[in-house]
């Protein structure tokens, strides 16, 4: 498979939605229990690369490199306090976990209604406040793209305790139509009945969806209904499994025609040769997904992490355990 197109594929799924360094966990003097700064804590303490739970010791693959991909709506102001922010949101985070050594990748789904600390910034970049609020709204307090794509990689790094992430990529909503039509579209059978969104989406359906409507499929969500963002998330899933079974066997000429069609749309500080090395690794089929539980909240859905699941899903993704 081409560098190039592994990336581009990665983006796309993000938007329907995509280091060897220490993971460095919170020292507590009980390490038998779940730590007390919660993935929404803003404690920046003691750190270390071993950690012991529930009598095991764990130890930190540094085989490991973290790349974030994310889908943007550039079209949605925020509002955090009394602050606009105007630069999109991160309607999809997908973290790609990259076992250097064994050349595999897992993926990790994030809500983009998880409840984190945003860092609130205004127009000219000057820092203003640390809000309560979604992971998704920190992309918008970014002056430029770039400037986005750091901030939403320390917030996701700080949610998942301070996971180290290497490199940021983005692909913008508008993108989607353009690069599935390029492809050809992509081929799958709707797994229940998704007609709400689209009369054709019908349960059992075998649709190629490009353009218009591969975006809806990966984007629609109804705000009104509690939970709907589980739904996008499932058929996102659904849409990345899809995407890589045909990105194995795509040709040169879709490969060029996907790149003319994406570049406009792409934000990344990923070096060509990282982006290179993409395509030697293997992607696994089962999609991790950050753990919680969604409701209403005051004005918009909120996703509230449960700490303890997500602390054990990091040893599981990110540790080994020490004999």
């Amino acid at each position: 498979m081409s560098k190039k197109i592994l990336i581009i594929s990665m983006c796309i799924l993000c938007i329907g939605a995509g280091v060897s360094v220490f993971l460095l966990l919170q020292n507590k003097k009980d390490t038998e229990e779940l730590p007390q700064a919660s993935a929404q804590s803003g404690a920046d303490e003691g750190m270390q690369n071993t950690v012991t739970y529930q009598g095991e010791t764990y130890e930190y693959n540094t085989n490991l490199k973290n790349v974030l991909f994310l889908g943007v709506d550039k079209e949605a102001d925020s509002v955090v306090g009394e602050t606009v922010g105007r630069n999109g949101q991160a309607d999809c985070i997908l973290l790609m976990i990259m076992d250097q050594e064994a050349k595999e990748t897992t993926l990790l789904q994030i809500s983009r209604d998880s409840m984190t600390d945003v860092d609130i910034y205004g127009i000219t970049g000057s820092y203003l406040a640390t809000e309560h609020a979604q992971i998704a709204l920190q992309y918008a307090y970014g002056e430029s793209d770039s400037r986005s794509n750091w901030l939403m990689k320390n917030a996701v790094s700080h949610l998942l305790y301070e996971i180290p992430i290497s490199s940021v990529m983005a692909l913008t909503v508008d993108g989607i139509g353009e690069v599935t039509s390029a492809m050809g579209g992509v081929t799958l059978t709707v797994p229940k009945d998704y007609t709400s969104v689209d009369p054709s989406f019908a349960e059992g359906a075998t649709l190629t969806l490009q353009g218009d409507l591969a975006e809806r499929y990966v984007r629609y969500r109804d705000i009104t209904v509690t939970g709907s963002n589980n739904d996008r998330m499932e058929r996102q899933n659904q849409f990345i499994q899809a995407m890589f079974q045909q990105m194995q066997n795509i040709n040169a000429a879709a490969y060029e025609s996907i790149l003319s069609s994406a570049d406009p749309y792409l934000t990344t500080d990923m070096s060509a040769e990282e982006l290179h090395h993409l395509k030697d690794y293997t992607i696994h089929q089962e999609i991790e997904t950050v753990p919680g539980t969604a409701a209403p909240g005051e004005e918009h859905e909120e996703f509230t992490v449960d700490d303890q699941a997500l602390y054990e899903l990091i040893l599981k993704l990110f540790y080994k355990k020490v004999d």
